[in-house]
């Protein structure tokens, strides 16, 4: 993905394929994490019958926003985009 998006830009060549393999691997733990951790506490407030809509919707947006903070930090670490912010 960034690959395709720093050749767009104009960066060059994403090098840094062992940070977005590791950053692709705890991105992928994350969203499981999340989705197992929304479904759990979700099931017991819906078996209560108290509202539970906004769990999902809460971890959901934690994980967007954590994978969106982690492929930034990937970008951020790639020489390529890192000459191309001090050629600026």
């Amino acid at each position: 993905m960034l690959d395709g998006v720093f050749r767009e830009a104009g960066y060059g060549e994403y090098t840094s394929t062992g940070v977005a393999t590791t950053v692709g691997l705890v991105v992928a733990a994350v969203n499981v994490l999340g989705l197992v951790l929304a479904i759990a506490l979700a099931v017991p407030r819906l078996r209560a019958h108290r509202t539970a809509f906004w769990i999902p919707l809460v971890l959901g947006l934690s994980c967007a926003v954590l994978t969106l903070i982690l492929v930034v930090v990937a970008a951020a670490l790639d020489p390529a985009f890192t000459a191309h912010l001090r050629a600026g």
